[in-house]
């Protein structure tokens, strides 16, 4: 009893609740002791955990007294009567004979033998048999290191939600409630400060992984708790799938570019370029532009940009696709500049048409950083009978240096076609 007494007086809260809450998967020694400690700390314990500590009390000594007495009785067995035992032991050192036996007569015997367990039972007070149990009674975790990597490499929510399912699994209700309202506060400072930092919000998930490892991992489960690993396969293939969900999301209601659009436009654009070796003293190194595969890169981006203006309308498409400072020229109107003018132009712009066009060519600069492109638009009503009108068109397009995406830097029409 004393060898417990000492180790629960090392545990924390939750686990000794664990060995009141659960006295069938502990020894019965040790379930009195972790009541007598929680006594001890003044916790409030159920009103039948007297009858329960006075129960497993008798039991822990009639099965200290049965292992006694089958320990008596294997020492008995090992070691005769009637056979002559030296005080000293054997002075002689072991016998080397390969064939004696303990029953020869007059062979010389050590004094004392250590015990050997015959079973469980007789290990009662060992130190490798609790641990053994304890082991064997871990509950199973998502370790500290995947809750950080989560945490640190998709998402605070993702770690949190990690570390709810642990403190579920060691009956911490009340702490899981805590860490899910300290998501949803961390939350908002996140949304607070994401825009501010740009690039480094993901940043902002260190200090929530530091939280759930200092504060609520010891606190709640306990630092030095044994438990088994838990598998993080399946968590890993829920946040791949809920990240690939809210991409496509994006990408389909036109909050998002297509991530393999992207990717085609920045490889036509590095096989557009080659270097070009210095020439002289002093000359920097220039970048010829392919112009062939930059120039289907220019007129894919006029084509998707008509596409855009029949599919979700033209005042969506015009913000969408204009630069920074980009120009609108339109009969009877003054120049509209900036994205701003654009955005209120647009809005106010008819809305009882559908206007299409398609670039006959374009022509891209030496530098690969600017471009234009001419067609012919057609104007088609949406009332029925309406006549169809249309007109010719140049765009002047300039290269997202931060992307790489071509947005319109200018767009100008002049309405009527030959009949």
């Amino acid at each position: 009893m004393e060898d417990y007494v000492a180790k629960m007086a090392r545990k924390p809260l939750a686990e000794l609740y664990e060995y009141l809450h659960h006295p069938a998967d502990y020894r019965e020694a040790a379930v009195v002791a972790a009541i007598d400690e929680l006594s001890r700390r003044n916790e409030i314990l159920p009103p039948e955990t007297p009858l329960l500590r006075t129960r497993l009390q008798v039991e822990a000594q009639r099965l200290q007294a049965e292992a006694e007495a089958r320990q008596a009785a294997q020492d008995a067995a090992r070691r005769p009567d009637d056979a002559p035992v030296s005080p000293w032991g054997n002075p002689f050192g072991a016998d080397d004979s390969a064939d004696a036996t303990d029953d020869e007569p007059g062979r010389f015997r050590p004094t004392y033998q250590p015990p050997r367990p015959a079973n469980r039972a007789a290990k009662a007070g060992a130190d490798d048999l609790e641990a053994d149990e304890a082991d064997a009674n871990a509950p199973t975790l998502y370790s500290p290191a995947v809750i950080f990597l989560f945490t640190t490499l998709i998402s605070f929510v993702a770690g949190g939600v990690l570390l709810i399912l642990n403190l579920l699994r060691v009956r911490q209700r009340t702490a899981a409630g805590l860490v899910a309202g300290f998501c949803l506060g961390y939350l908002l400072i996140v949304a607070a400060l994401s825009q501010q930092m740009g690039r480094l919000g993901g940043l902002l998930n260190v200090p929530a992984a530091l939280v759930f490892l200092f504060w609520f991992w010891p606190r709640y489960i306990g630092g030095g708790r044994a438990f088994k690993s838990r598998a993080f396969i399946w968590p890993l293939l829920i946040c791949l799938g809920v990240a690939g969900a809210g991409v496509y999301a994006l990408v389909k209601n036109g909050m998002m570019e297509n991530p393999l659009d992207q990717f085609r436009r920045e490889k036509a654009r590095i096989e557009g370029q080659k270097a070009v070796p210095e020439t002289g003293a002093g000359t920097k190194t220039a970048l010829l532009t392919n112009s062939e595969a930059v120039r289907a890169t220019v007129l894919a981006a006029d084509r998707a940009f008509s596409a855009r203006a029949a599919a979700v309308g033209l005042p969506r498409a015009l913000r969408e696709f204009a630069a920074d400072s980009a120009v609108l020229l339109r009969p009877g109107a003054r120049p509209v500049v900036g994205t701003t003018a654009i955005a209120a132009f647009a809005g106010s712009a008819d809305s009882a048409f559908t206007l299409t066009w398609a670039p006959q060519a374009a022509i891209v600069a030496a530098s690969g950083e600017l471009a234009y492109t001419y067609g012919t638009y057609q104007r088609q009503p949406k009332a029925t009978g309406a006549p169809v009108s249309g007109g010719t068109y140049v765009t002047v397009w300039h290269r997202d240096g931060r992307t790489g995406a071509w947005r319109y830097a200018l767009d100008a029409g002049i309405e009527g076609l030959p009949q």
